[in-house]
């Protein structure tokens, strides 16, 4: 058998505490997350009317009494929509498929490759219209409060490519950042093409 045909062997760890790991009791502050949505659908539609999205609030297709979901828009991925989960952080998502960016080909594909794989030659590529630096930090900034979330420009970290640039801010708690995030992204055509966050 070939080397690249062979499985990964499992590998299992085992972690035991030494002798030295104190058993001293000590104190510290605790932090409880509290979700701000005491009617989802309310919040549902809020969002949607901050991000642009047309409809009416329904129950997620796949929603059901332990994952409550509630969604504005298309569930099939044909028009923009937003979708917010009434359990955990509250955790919305906002998309928008029309949005998505020009697939610049290679330098080495050849016009009709172009056409086969969709994408267009870099001597036909259209200007990215993506904002970066100062101006997506603003955008972010201004998107995030909108949605609730108050975040300082220079805590937003923005990362930009030929493709997209996408914006993102973390929870801070008493000086730690936390795991929770808010994120927008542009494509290259200039238009918001996904944002989340947390309710």
């Amino acid at each position: 058998i070939s080397s690249d045909q062979k499985m990964m062997a499992w590998v299992e760890y085992r972690y035991t505490a030494s002798a030295s790991l104190s058993t001293d009791g000590g104190s510290g502050q605790v932090y409880q997350l509290v979700r701000d949505d005491a009617n989802p659908e309310e919040r549902t539609a809020e969002l949607a009317a901050i991000l642009g999205v047309a409809g009416s609030v329904a129950k997620a297709e796949y929603s059901d009494d332990l994952y409550p979901t509630w969604v504005v828009g298309p569930q099939d991925g044909s028009g923009s929509s937003l979708t917010v989960s009434a359990f955990g952080t509250g955790d919305w998502w906002y998309n928008d498929p029309a949005a998505q960016s020009v697939y610049v080909c290679d330098e080495t594909v050849t016009v009709e490759d172009a056409r086969s794989f969709g994408c267009v030659l870099p001597s036909e590529a259209p200007a990215n219209l993506a904002p970066t630096g100062d101006e997506a930090r603003s955008l972010a900034q201004a998107l995030f409060a909108s949605t609730g979330y108050e975040a300082d420009a220079a805590d937003i970290e923005i990362y930009a490519d030929d493709w997209s640039t996408t914006a993102s801010a973390y929870l801070v708690v008493d000086g730690h950042r936390t795991a929770l995030n808010w994120s927008a992204s542009w494509s290259n055509t200039g238009e918001l093409s996904y944002a989340y966050g947390h309710s």
